[in-house]
């Protein structure tokens, strides 16, 4: 499971191949959450949470949102290379990455700590 954002020690997740709508998971420990993104423009939706308090909640949701379209290029690029994987037959390093190396912007009220 790739973490795609930290944030505050919460790690923001998109499982591979996961199943629409276009949606990431926060987790942190025994702590989850799963927000929905509606891509393109957001915002993202929570749609259920585990051990969370609603002000973490909503930071989260702010995080998440900072980086809206950096998670929804991932999940189209995850759909991308499962639908070239499973159609076309693409040899696996011909599909598209996503560098690890983008650098996150955070609005200042929800920068990490």
């Amino acid at each position: 499971m790739p973490t795609i954002v930290w944030f505050r020690n919460i790690r923001i997740v998109i499982y591979p191949n996961d199943h629409r709508p276009a949606h990431v998971h926060a987790i942190r420990g025994d702590e989850f959450s799963v927000f929905e993104l509606d891509c393109p423009d957001g915002p993202p939706e929570l749609k259920g949470a585990h051990g969370f308090s609603g002000s973490e909640l909503k930071r989260i949701a702010k995080a998440i949102a900072a980086q809206l379209e950096l998670l929804c290029l991932k999940m189209e690029l995850d759909s991308w290379n499962l639908l070239a994987s499973r159609v076309w037959k693409v040899p696996e390093h011909w599909a598209l990455t996503l560098s690890n190396a983008v650098r996150l912007r955070f609005p200042p009220d929800i920068a990490p700590a």
